[in-house]
């Protein structure tokens, strides 16, 4: 028999696609003449960044580009650098036609350098494509169902309803002139870039993003005998996203991560290498929330016949927290087994993040990788790769069955004295969390009638109930309704008193 009933719609985030690809990276670098000659290999750096990434039917597609860095001291006890860019082209099949938002990151598995000569270098790496297909899903739950011998336990959720995912990747290119009191570059040693989100606006259909690539640059100066210099510059983030059907009641959560930076040094008019041309590829990462409320079936049985009900788990979330706030930490890095007398240059890899949530508080604890080059006692570069640790802690308002979706991102540090080995080192570090509660209940999702009773026959049974036994588990026993039970014993509330028998008004067929 068919059953009429109502339904409600939430929206939830749903994986389409997880698959990754490898692309190896064997090369054969020969300096070029204005080189000068390798003494000593310190450094190999690949960074692979993602340029463009599409969908195309049922393949996947990520164009990047993989910059070769060799970080190397000549046979003065100079830095010197030698960069070659590698471009790549991978896809994965994905099985079928699909449609979402897609997101590509390229990482390096393993680098094996070494130098064959003083003039050619042997390099084989592996990277590791990784993409994810994400869409917005439909999820229905019935609220409602018309016929009236149908018992239906309802509940209000209040939650955060997903409606709005998008991925976009945009490219942002400047060249900018070193300031008059700074050496002119010769070259460059690394390149940083991390993007910082400073405004979301959301209008209708379309979400305005603000911020800033801040971009440090450490160079070699021939000027001042090869000493690192450090160059920092900020490019501003100015950026338009279409999110079809979004409204400006909805709360947005963007997330923008740097896919690759190239630094390269280029002469001025004046024939002096005083310009640094940057190029950065940035990934902007979106999600949306509307804050709705469902009224869900809970649980529901028929009192003249069979009712054959579809449960399935939904989980509720809700934006309680959103935190977007620095963080100063200092570190001791212990440089003593290096002979270290003096820091020349260091940058930042990625942090890795494990989250907590307990007594009322988010901890963040994270592991940052460092890459350290120093002169020992002898003048000559030596490089070295440290982690430092921190924990972020930040009270929440609710702490029962919380989540997290955390961002950790180095924006600056800065370096102290060198004494006994042993270097002080202050890092800033921007912190960006979205903390939900959640919360999983059994909801109906269909149901159908598949016998009613023609004949119905009352009667009354004697019941002694437990001590606080709920009015709904005694019904839904004897199939009949709460409110039958209240009318037959005069009784209010929810539970039953323990020793108190009630009349139950059975019908049977």
């Amino acid at each position: 028999m068919a059953l009429e009933y109502s339904i409600e719609n939430m929206g939830i985030l749903n994986n389409l696609f997880e698959g990754s690809c490898e692309q190896a990276l064997d090369c054969d670098i020969s300096l070029p003449d204005y080189c000068p000659d390798i003494s000593r290999v310190l450094k190999c750096c690949i960074v692979p960044g993602i340029v463009s990434a599409k969908i195309s039917g049922d393949r996947a597609c990520a164009d990047g580009n993989a910059p070769v860095r060799i970080i190397y001291s000549d046979e003065d006890n100079n830095i010197c650098t030698y960069e070659q860019n590698f471009p790549f082209s991978k896809f994965v099949q994905l099985g079928a036609d699909t449609s979402g938002a897609l997101s590509a990151e390229a990482h390096v598995q393993y680098t094996n350098c070494r130098a064959v000569s003083k003039r050619r270098i042997e390099i084989h790496s592996m990277l590791h494509i990784q993409f994810k297909i994400r869409e917005i899903s439909c999820c229905e739950a019935v609220n409602e169902i018309s016929r009236k011998t149908v018992q239906a336990k309802t509940e209000e959720i209040n939650f955060s309803n997903l409606c709005a995912v998008e991925s976009k990747i945009f490219s942002m290119s400047e060249t900018v002139e070193l300031p008059s009191d700074y050496l002119p570059a010769e070259r460059v040693v690394s390149c940083c870039a991390t993007p910082v989100l400073n405004d979301v606006r959301v209008v209708q259909d379309k979400i305005l993003i603000k911020g800033e690539a801040d971009i440090t640059m450490i160079y070699c100066s021939a000027d001042n005998g090869g000493e690192s210099v450090r160059f920092n510059h900020t490019i501003p983030i100015n950026q338009v996203v279409d999110a079809q059907g979004i409204t400006e009641s909805a709360t947005p959560a963007v997330r923008l991560k740097m896919l690759g930076c190239e630094c390269n040094v280029r002469n001025d008019a004046n024939s002096n290498p005083r310009l640094i041309e940057i190029s950065c590829n940035i990934n902007a990462y979106i999600k949306a929330y509307c804050e709705s409320q469902l009224k869900c079936i809970t649980d529901a049985y028929c009192i003249d016949g069979h009712l054959q009900a579809n449960y399935e788990s939904l989980e509720f979330m809700k934006l309680c927290n959103k935190v977007h706030e620095t963080t100063m930490q200092k570190f001791t890095v212990d440089l003593s087994s290096l002979d270290a007398q003096k820091i020349c240059c260091i940058w930042w890899d990625s942090p890795k993040v494990n989250k907590s949530i307990h007594d009322g508080k988010l901890c963040l604890h994270s592991t940052v990788p460092m890459n350290i080059i120093a002169l020992d006692s002898d003048g000559r570069p030596v490089f070295c790769e440290r982690e430092v640790d921190f924990e972020f802690s930040k009270s929440v308002d609710n702490n029962s069955c919380v989540t997290c979706d955390e961002n950790v991102t180095p924006i600056g540090f800065s370096v102290g004295t060198l004494t006994d080995g042993k270097a002080e080192i202050k890092g800033e570090f921007l912190i960006d969390a979205d903390i939900f509660t959640s919360r999983k209940i059994n909801a109906l999702v269909n149901a159908d009638i598949i016998s009613a009773d023609t004949k119905p026959t009352a009667c009354v049974i004697v019941y002694f109930p437990e001590e606080d036994e709920s009015l709904w588990n005694i019904a839904r026993r004897f199939n009949t309704t709460v409110d039958m039970i209240k009318d037959q014993n005069t009784v209010s509330g929810e539970c039953a008193k323990n020793g108190v028998p009630l009349l139950i008004p059975v019908t049977t067929g």
